[in-house]
């Protein structure tokens, strides 16, 4: 059973992922939340989960301060952003940092299923992304990006 963490500062976020993790049947286990990312680095600390999902945008610390105060303390997790914004600059800070995937709100079932699955099975390792990103990568990404804006993108279809 993997222990999930949930850090965003809209409450109904929370509850809504919270449900849908529990409607999937996965072995997952919701272990803490956080409403700002100051408590969700302190938690994250105390708690160890295997996996943070945080909202890019929040008090205190944003999701992204937040992945790199984890990084630098030596916290072992996979980070899944979930974010309103559907910006380029968000996802390429997000898999420069290591992040295991993006999902934009409002959060799909089938799509977080996905990204459940492959946190199961072990696929996708944020270690290979940092290793492989190089400048055309980053320049092919931000162009699907541009090109591709209004629809769902995450990470793991920027990385095939």
């Amino acid at each position: 059973m993997q222990k999930v963490f949930i850090a965003d500062d809209e409450m109904w976020i929370v509850m809504g992922l919270k449900k849908l993790i529990e409607k999937s049947g996965k072995p997952f286990s919701i272990v803490g939340e956080a409403n700002n990312g100051v408590t969700a680095l302190e938690e994250v600390e105390e708690k160890a989960p295997d996996v943070l999902f945080t909202d890019i945008r929040m008090p205190g610390l944003n999701g992204l301060e937040l992945l790199e105060k984890l990084k630098a303390k030596g916290q072992e997790l996979k980070v899944i952003f979930i974010t309103g914004y559907a910006d380029f600059e968000y996802a390429q800070a997000a898999l420069r940092l290591g992040a295991f995937d993006y999902l934009v709100k409002p959060i799909d079932q089938d799509k977080l299923e996905e990204v459940l699955d492959r946190l199961m099975e072990g696929e996708g390792e944020s270690h290979d992304m940092e290793a492989d990103v190089n400048p055309t990568t980053i320049q092919r990404i931000i162009q699907e990006i541009k090109q591709n804006y209004a629809e769902d993108i995450t990470l793991t279809d920027l990385a095939r």
